[in-house]
């Protein structure tokens, strides 16, 4: 399901990315989240709703934390899974080398998905909204995905 959802982009959206490289070497935490797509309706009493993804990766210790909205089966009550592992040294050579192969915003992108990353160093923050109109960005989710199992 996440994977359709990551695959219907469709035209006209803006990002505040740059072009240069956020993710510097003293970066210390980067927070990754998709929300929104073509999902069904979380039933009642919901605390989520489908494609709220939402993964952190802690660079010292390569520790991936993530949480996913899911309900057992549709039309039933969503709520936040979590989970984490830590990386191997591939693995993590792999999410860092996607990170830094994100280019910047494309001319024409959007729909209805909303990604956003955020790289933390000791002393700022960078903020990537609206990251799915970067270059590359859904190699980056599809590592993520892959690796949060």
């Amino acid at each position: 399901m996440r994977f359709l959802a990551y695959s219907l982009l469709a035209f006209g959206c803006t990002t505040n990315a740059s072009s240069s490289d956020p993710f510097v070497p003293d970066t210390t935490e980067i927070a990754i989240s998709r929300s929104g797509g073509l999902a069904p309706t979380p039933g009642a009493g919901s605390t989520c709703a489908p494609m709220d993804d939402r993964y952190t990766l802690t660079v010292a210790s390569h520790i991936l934390a993530w949480q996913f909205c899911a309900a057992p089966a549709n039309d039933q009550v969503y709520s936040l899974v979590p989970g984490q592992r830590t990386l191997s040294d591939v693995e993590f050579e792999q999410v860092t080398t996607a990170l830094h192969g994100l280019t910047g915003p494309q001319p024409l992108c959007g729909g209805d998905i909303i990604d956003q990353i955020v790289f933390t160093t000791p002393t700022t923050h960078t903020t990537l909204d609206r990251a799915n109109c970067l270059g590359n960005e859904s190699t980056v989710f599809e590592l993520l995905d892959g690796l949060a199992q």
